[in-house]
């Protein structure tokens, strides 16, 4: 698993406030994004002849991610995108031929099933040609927490901001078809990405002593002749 954390910004301050905000702390602070991926690598094959060749099962898209840390701040939202990439090859060696690969499941995040997906593809020819099936999923669903019982199950927003890692899937067989082709090839890539966005936690204030000297600094400089 790949973690990425991007640090809030502050936003644009002039001259005179930004010492003020860096001593004595301050509220203006824009959303942070944390970024967890996985990646996914699978290919079977060669076979020949007649029958399905099973690239991935229902179980090998599945990726454990951590729940978002409610110490960084408040959760705005949790989104989770799949970019998966699908492809089988082979020649046809006799009349009749079939060649054709496909899948269809369940997006689930820690057991609750939130959407569904799928997709595929064939190809045909002569004795001889090439045949080749190459296709995409992509999907992106982002939730909001005040959505959480309304257009989600609420247990998906207990597990995220909960105390233990969990599973989000997509719960899918990549087969191929295949009848009188040899040299039958199939693969599947791709990545699963959980983001979390989230309102930084405010900074505690700096003594009042700080913000003194840091009010005074200010003062001087824009004093000077």
């Amino acid at each position: 698993m790949t973690l990425s954390v991007q640090p809030p910004r502050l936003r644009h301050a002039g001259s005179f406030l930004l010492p003020l905000m860096l001593l004595a702390g301050s509220n203006a602070v824009g959303a942070a994004i944390i970024t967890q991926s996985e990646t996914f690598d699978f290919s079977a094959g060669p076979v020949s002849g007649s029958g399905g060749l099973q690239v991935v099962s229902n179980t090998d898209f599945t990726a454990t991610f951590s729940p978002f840390d409610s110490s960084r701040g408040t959760l705005e939202s949790f989104t989770v995108a799949w970019d998966l990439d699908f492809s089988a090859s082979g020649t046809i060696s006799g009349g009749s031929s079939v060649f054709n690969g496909s899948t269809s499941g369940g997006l689930s995040l820690a057991g609750s099933t939130y959407d569904g997906t799928g997709g595929g593809g064939g190809d045909g020819g002569s004795v001889g040609e090439a045949v080749a099936v190459d296709f995409t999923n992509t999907t992106s669903t982002t939730f909001l927490p005040a959505n959480a019982g309304v257009s989600y199950d609420p247990d998906i927003l207990s597990t995220v901001t909960g105390s233990t890692d969990f599973a989000v899937a997509f719960t899918t067989q990549y087969s191929i078809n295949y009848q009188n082709i040899s040299d039958v090839l199939g693969a599947a890539s791709g990545t699963v990405t959980l983001t979390y966005t989230y309102a930084a936690a405010v900074p505690e204030p700096a003594p009042l002593g700080l913000v003194s000297l840091g009010l005074l600094g200010v003062f001087y400089r824009r004093a000077r002749p």
